[in-house]
């Protein structure tokens, strides 16, 4: 039986015609010659090319060794099908591997594939419309100001302004660690994200573009900041190790936990609603800035995007705040200008809102019961009642100050 041939005609890049016959079992593609290379070569390839940072790549690294190299390093590239990498993943949750686990190492697979349909390895990605475990969304995590307070108080020195900083702008761990003294503007009581500290040591960038912002200061927050940093040189980081013999070294995410956070947390206490005394919730460093967002929406009324209140992402410069005005489009208050600093200001200097509405503890609870008269012109702060401070002195320096003429009555709650 003679073998069955195909005439194909097509036209070059130069312009002319070309014509090749193809007999029965002979491929003209080099596409599935190319399919014929195996995952783990091409895996090899793909490494090497990645331009990534040092910390991603080792999650990656870890996440591919464990997940995705056990199952495909054989496979040839051209015979890996949609179905093969579904069952893949019900492969992954049989062996109890957690949704986020699958789902860094489908999305590391994912990205394979993409590179080897750009690079003509394959005609189609596999890594399409495949059904991945849903993964649960954590309930917010948050202190109360009491609860604050406690963890505060149970810190020393340099650990008590980190925190207090932390929980008054929202910064990130690594960008309360990365601060440098000259990225504060102690005269505009402002801040400046820029570095960040990493596992690798300083990176010159935050998380992303819109992470790199300017956060305003509350008074309270500066004063303890200022005299943190007085005595340290201009391109100094603010926050280091105090340990005698290892002073002035970079934190380690890990044992700052161990070593100053969790035994704070764990000998913190404070009053319940029901006035018994109750150990403070065991919450991670990064719900300070969850506890940023919270006060944020109970100060000043306002919601944030999305379903759960706990999506502070750029906080508390972060377009998700915005006032609960019907009819306008979901994005930043119009007070909140380019970076948000005149809205920011105004609320975390407000008193916390009424028990009665949040269901808290009323830190206000022992204020006047008339209404505290404020002008306009005055510049509220949060001060503490019995330290003679009052929100409607415009210089700080007397009663005669005060312009309501009731000064040491106000009573405005802060840390």
């Amino acid at each position: 039986m003679p073998a069955a041939e195909l005439l194909c005609r097509c036209r070059c890049p130069s312009g002319g015609n070309s014509r090749r016959v193809f007999r029965n079992g002979e491929s003209g593609s080099s596409e599935s010659r190319a399919g014929e290379i195996a995952f783990r070569e091409w895996h090899d390839r793909w490494w090497n090319a990645r331009i990534v940072e040092p910390h991603t790549l080792r999650g990656d690294a870890s996440s591919i060794k464990n997940h995705v190299m056990p199952y495909w390093a054989d496979w040839e590239m051209r015979a890996i099908t949609r179905m093969d990498v579904q069952s893949w993943i019900r492969s992954l949750v049989e062996k109890g591997a957690g949704p986020a686990a699958i789902k860094r190492a489908y999305n590391l697979t994912s990205s394979i594939m993409r590179a080897a349909v750009d690079d003509d390895v394959i005609a189609v990605s596999p890594c399409r419309s495949i059904d991945l475990p849903p993964i649960a969304v954590k309930p917010p995590q948050w202190f109360t100001p009491d609860q604050a307070q406690s963890i505060l108080d149970g810190l020393a020195p340099a650990w008590r302004t980190m925190c207090l900083l932390g929980f008054y702008t929202g910064l990130r761990w690594g960008e309360l660690s990365g601060l440098h003294r000259h990225r504060i503007d102690t005269r505009r009581s402002r801040l400046f994200v820029v570095e960040v500290n990493t596992k690798s040591g300083i990176k010159e960038y935050p998380k992303s573009s819109k992470s790199r912002r300017e956060v305003p200061l509350p008074p309270h927050v500066l004063a303890a900041l200022e005299r943190h940093i007085y005595r340290l040189d201009r391109d100094a980081v603010v926050f280091t190790t105090i340990t005698k013999g290892r002073s002035g070294r970079l934190l380690a995410d890990s044992n700052w936990r161990r070593q100053i956070w969790w035994p704070a947390v764990e000998a913190a206490y404070h009053f319940g609603d029901d006035g018994e005394l109750q150990l403070v919730p065991h919450y991670p460093p990064h719900s300070m800035r969850h506890t940023c967002a919270s006060w944020l929406v109970q100060r000043g009324g306002l919601a944030l995007r999305g379903p759960a209140p706990s999506r502070p992402r750029e906080l508390p410069d972060h377009p998700t705040l915005r006032p609960p005005s019907a009819g306008r489009p979901q994005g930043r208050p119009r007070s909140m200008g380019k970076h948000g600093s005149t809205t920011h200001h105004r609320l975390m200097n407000a008193p916390l809102p009424c028990p009665a509405r949040t269901g808290q503890r009323c830190l206000a609870a022992e204020q006047p019961e008339k209404p505290v008269y404020q002008p306009r012109a005055c510049r509220p702060g949060p001060l503490r009642a019995g330290r003679g401070g009052c929100p409607d002195r415009r210089d700080r320096t007397g009663p005669a100050a005060c312009l309501s003429g009731r000064h040491g009555q106000h009573q405005v709650p802060g840390l």
